[in-house]
């Protein structure tokens, strides 16, 4: 019946061991990312060796994935022939006569669902975290803090409301940068006597009450990552009094609502730096006075707030949601760049599907020939197209989930300590595997059973 046969050059057995050989070296390197901080990685740090173990996981399993195509075609198909026997039974027949034809239509879409759902599990993973530390971190009932990054607002904001009955204390921070041997690391000014009010640090050693006659406390992970101890000295370079010694007083573990790796006390601040925007407060943490009413509080700090053009007001809950949204914009552009990788696949899949048609033209002749109708032929051709663009969906959601959990992992020192899996988007992407089978397998369906009897 085929005078057209497209054979593939590398054989199934080769194709199995080369598969089998890159899966094991993707696992190991996914491994040993996960457990970098007690194996010698090299020049590899955790986040680079499972990104490496991640790409040669995608390629092992596009090469072995011929082989669970046979079975999870039947699997998917097993329905089909309960309400359309004919048509359900052939399409299953064709995706599971070439396994290598069908995995390899389903590949694209595979990889593009993969990495949808990695950040689908990655960005909501993000958000968990950052709401569960800021949850955790922010003992402040309300957060002022400038629009944007440009300029800063004036001191005399914070100290108008630690006179309000109202208000029990502020914390002000101030940005600066300093110079680390060539590179700009960002600091952060805080009013040492008042934080442990507004925002919890989680000191590891060291104490913020040593910021009042100078010294820095260093995040855990930066100090690590150096070989710092509290009691050591950095050179910090100053643009205003050049380079300092300044001793290590403390490490802290909570930086997410301080957002800076290195903090100093304000009057260690104000010595060392001066300039344009420097003097003014970026962020104030606002308590409110114990038993006083939430809505007369809010009143007092919108009030003092309403006198300054350039800053916003959040409590709590709107501080943890406007660090939410500014991750779900960020993955907003990623997932944009995404959909545009499943566009692709579609066409892949149409395009390979094409191609089969033409290679099986005399058999879909002979099917003309013995009585199948038009409606049965595009029938058939698009319930192939659907088990296929399935299979792909949920090859890429089980790789996209693996990903996630490992980089997740990964991410732990990071910051990114909360897994979290949407389950309704995962579950969104089967389904767009199902609408996008149906529509990629649309125009391929039409050609077949357009095709002229007698010619074919």
């Amino acid at each position: 019946l085929q005078d057209v046969d497209v054979r593939l050059r590398m054989s199934d057995r080769r194709r199995t061991i080369f598969g089998s050989i890159l899966l094991v070296v993707g696992v190991g390197f996914i491994i040993a990312g996960l457990f970098g901080d007690v194996l010698d990685l090299g020049p590899l740090n955790e986040l680079t060796a499972v990104g490496i173990g991640a790409l040669v996981v995608f390629l092992a399993v596009s090469m072995l994935s011929s082989l669970v195509v046979p079975w999870m075609a039947r699997v998917i198909g097993w329905p089909l022939p309960k309400f359309d026997n004919l048509t359900g039974t052939l399409a299953i027949g064709n995706a599971v006569r070439k396994p290598r034809r069908t995995a390899t239509t389903a590949s694209a879409l595979m990889i593009g669902l993969a990495l949808v759902a990695f950040f689908f599990i990655l960005g909501d993973s993000i958000k968990t975290s950052v709401s569960a530390s800021i949850e955790e971190g922010l003992r402040a009932d309300y957060v002022i803090s400038v629009d944007g990054f440009a300029g800063g607002f004036s001191p005399s904001l914070a100290e108008d409301l630690k006179t309000q009955p109202e208000i029990e204390t502020t914390t002000s921070l101030r940005l600066g940068f300093w110079d680390n041997n060539g590179v700009d690391e960002f600091v952060m000014g805080i009013e040492a006597e008042t934080i442990d009010q507004t925002i919890f640090l989680d000191v590891q050693s060291g104490s913020v009450a040593a910021l009042t006659t100078g010294g820095v406390l260093v995040f855990d992970d930066t100090a690590d990552n150096e070989g710092w101890v509290v009691g050591d000295t950095i050179q910090m370079g100053f643009a205003s009094t050049g380079l300092q010694e300044v001793e290590v007083v403390g490490i802290y573990a909570e930086s997410n609502v301080v957002q800076s790796n290195f903090l100093i006390g304000m009057e260690f601040y104000k010595a060392n730096f001066a300039g344009f925007g420097t003097d003014t407060d970026f962020v104030v943490a606002v308590a409110a006075a114990e038993g006083s009413d939430p809505a007369a509080a809010r009143a007092v700090v919108d009030a003092a707030a309403d006198e300054y053009g350039n800053v916003t007001v959040r409590d709590q809950v709107e501080y943890r949601e406007s660090q939410e949204a500014q991750v779900d914009t960020l993955l907003v552009m990623f997932n944009a760049l995404l959909i545009l990788a499943v566009i692709i696949a579609l066409f892949g899949i149409m395009n390979t599907l094409s191609l089969s048609i033409f290679e099986r033209t005399r058999e879909i002749g002979l099917l003309r020939a013995v009585g199948m109708t038009k409606s049965q032929t595009r029938r058939m051709i698009r319930w192939e197209s659907v088990m296929v663009a399935v299979i792909g969906a949920i090859l890429g959601i089980v790789v996209g989930l693996f990903f996630g959990i490992a980089v997740t992992a990964a991410l732990k020192s990071q910051g990114i300590n909360q897994l979290s899996i949407p389950g309704l988007q995962i579950a969104g992407l089967v389904l767009f595997g199902i609408v996008a089978g149906m529509l990629a397998g649309f125009f391929p369906a039409r050609r077949a059973a357009n095709l002229n009897i007698l010619e074919a």
